[in-house]
C-alpha cells in the first residue's frame, strides 16, 4: 500500500503543474507570477470540475473529472505554450519546493492542524461526502457559509484521510504571493536591498509570535480566502501600475476573485468590494483590455451561480433567485463594467470601491 506521504506529494505535483499550465494558458509569462497563482489555478480546476459532475448528477465522478480536467489542461499548455518552458520549470520548481516544505512539516515534524469548532463539520465534508462521493449532497448545500472549495481541495488525500500538505501549502503561497505583490506596489520607492531587509526583519518577528506559527496548520477556509483575495488585490496594484488590464492582471483578478466566491461565503462580499474598486478605475481605453475585464468580471460571478445550481443551495430559495437569474446577472454584469458607455459614471465607485 502507497505511503500517505507519496500519495500526497503525487497530488501535489499534479496540482502544481497543472496550477502553472492554467497561468500560461491566460497568457501569464513570468515565473513569479505563475508560481503565485499556482495554487489558486490547481484550486479552481478542482472547483470547477466538481461543479460540473454535480450539474451532471454524477458526483461519483468527482476525483476522476479533476484528474481528466488537470491532465487536460497541462497537454493544452504543452501544446500551445512549449516555447515560455523555462518560465513553466522555475514556477513549477518553486511549487515544488514550497510542497516539500508543507509536506515536511507533516511527515517529518509530525505537526498536525489547529482544530476548532468548525472542524468537525469540514473534515465531514472533505472525507466522508466528497471523498465518499454520497450520491446525496444536501449536506454540501448546507454547508454554503464555510464555503466549498477548501473541502474540496482537502478530500484529495489519500483514502480516510484529508490532503494534509495543502493547509501548510496554502499559507506559504500567501506569503509569496503578498511578498512579491508588496515589491511590485514599492519597487519605484525603495531599494531592492531596503526592501527584502526589512521584509526579512518582519518574517523574523512574525515567526517568533504564536499566532502567526499557528495560523499555518489552522484547519478552515479563511487562510485561503486570505490568498484568493492577496491575488485579487494583486491583479489591481499590477493593473494599476501598468495602467492597463493586461494577461498576468486578468489572471490574478479571474482565479483570485472566482477562488475568493467560493471558498468563503463572507469572501463574496470582499470580491465584489475590489471589484468595484477596479471597475472605478479610469484608464480602460484598450478595446482587448475591456474584454479581458468583462470576461472576468462574468467568470467570476458565474462560479458563484455554479456553486449555487449545482448544488440546489437553500441560499437560492432564501432570497427568491433563480439559476437564469444569477446567469443573467453574471453575463450582463461584466458587459456593464467593461463598457465604455459607463465610463463617464466611473469616478463616482472610487469612494464606494475605497470603502
Amino acid at each position: 500500500m502507497m505511503h500517505p506521504a507519496i500519495y500526497e506529494a503525487a497530488v501535489l505535483a499534479l496540482m502544481g503543474v497543472s496550477g502553472v499550465s492554467v497561468g500560461l494558458l491566460l497568457g501569464v509569462r513570468k515565473w513569479i507570477p505563475l508560481a503565485a497563482i499556482a495554487l489558486a489555478g490547481a484550486s479552481v480546476l478542482r472547483t470547477w470540475s466538481a461543479f460540473a459532475v454535480w450539474s451532471l448528477g454524477r458526483p461519483d465522478w468527482l476525483f476522476e473529472s479533476w484528474l481528466i480536467v488537470s491532465i487536460a489542461v497541462v497537454l493544452g499548455a504543452a501544446a500551445t505554450r512549449w516555447r515560455h518552458w523555462k518560465s513553466a520549470l522555475f514556477a513549477v520548481a518553486s511549487f515544488g519546493l514550497a510542497s516539500t516544505v508543507a509536506l515536511a512539516t507533516k511527515y517529518l515534524l509530525d505537526i498536525g492542524e489547529r482544530h476548532h469548532s468548525d472542524t468537525s463539520n469540514v473534515l465531514a465534508l472533505a472525507v466522508v461526502a466528497m471523498q465518499g462521493e454520497i450520491s446525496d449532497l444536501s449536506p454540501l448545500s448546507d454547508s454554503f457559509k464555510r464555503g466549498i472549495s477548501y473541502p474540496l481541495m482537502l478530500s484529495l488525500g489519500p483514502e480516510g484521510r484529508i490532503l494534509g500538505g495543502f493547509t501548510p501549502l496554502i499559507f506559504l503561497s500567501l506569503l509569496g504571493s503578498a511578498l512579491w505583490i508588496s515589491w511590485r506596489l514599492l519597487s519605484g520607492s525603495v531599494s531592492r536591498r531596503v526592501f527584502f531587509v526589512s521584509a526579512a526583519v518582519i518574517g523574523v518577528f512574525s515567526v517568533s509570535v504564536p499566532i502567526f506559527r499557528v495560523a499555518m496548520f489552522y484547519l478552515n477556509g479563511h487562510t485561503l480566502m486570505a490568498y484568493a483575495l492577496v491575488l485579487l488585490v494583486g491583479g489591481v496594484v499590477v493593473a494599476a501600475r501598468d495602467e492597463s488590464f493586461g494577461p498576468t492582471s486578468a489572471a490574478l483578478v479571474l482565479l483570485g476573485g472566482s477562488l475568493g466566491m467560493t471558498s468563503r461565503i463572507e469572501g463574496v462580499v470582499l470580491v465584489g468590494i475590489v471589484l468595484l474598486l477596479l471597475t472605478s478605475q479610469r484608464w480602460w481605453s484598450i478595446a482587448v483590455d475591456r474584454v479581458r475585464f468583462g470576461l472576468a468580471v462574468s467568470l467570476i460571478g458565474l462560479s458563484l451561480t455554479w456553486w449555487l445550481t449545482s448544488l440546489d443551495s437553500p441560499v437560492l430559495e432564501e432570497f427568491g433567485l433563480s439559476g437564469a437569474w444569477l446567469l443573467g446577472a453574471s453575463v450582463l454584469g461584466g458587459g456593464i463594467a467593461a463598457s465604455p458607455w459607463f465610463d463617464p459614471i466611473r469616478r463616482w465607485l472610487y469612494p464606494a470601491g475605497g470603502l
